[in-house]
């Protein structure tokens, strides 16, 4: 029981600093910077998760990290439709807004990708290198 309660922890604390990383992708000009912080974060968690053994939960971590990442972008595309209602159809700022909503969405929705096959290939080589 003590097992579930740490690695829900694990979970939470993990899912936060993936988000804070996410943030760094909505400024455009550092997602390729932190392109690379997300795989290397991927194989830190890879290794949190093997180390502290919750290599049984793995699949529930990717698990949940996917419906938490779909979730999200579901989310960033609901904020954006109630962004652009707001402004009048004409305006330029419009356009402005909805090209940064969709730029992020895109960022985030490739950071997304970025991790769970960064997360997926990195738990397969620490055990792999493991054994």
């Amino acid at each position: 029981m003590m097992n579930l309660l740490y690695f829900i922890l694990l979970c939470i604390i993990t899912w936060v600093l993936l988000m804070q990383i996410f943030k760094l992708t909505a400024y455009h000009k550092y997602f390729w910077k932190t392109f690379f912080l997300i795989i290397i974060y991927s194989f830190w968690v890879s290794f949190s998760i093997i180390k502290l053994n919750f290599s049984k939960f793995f699949y529930l971590y990717l698990i949940l990290s996917i419906i938490l990442l779909i979730y999200n972008n579901l989310k960033q595309r609901t904020d954006l439709k109630k962004l652009t209602e707001l402004h009048d159809n004409n305006s330029t700022e419009l356009s402005t807004v909805k090209l940064s909503g969709e730029r992020t969405i895109k960022y985030h929705l490739l950071s997304s990708i970025v991790f769970i096959i960064s997360i997926v290939i990195s738990m397969f080589y620490i055990i792999n290198v493991d054994q």
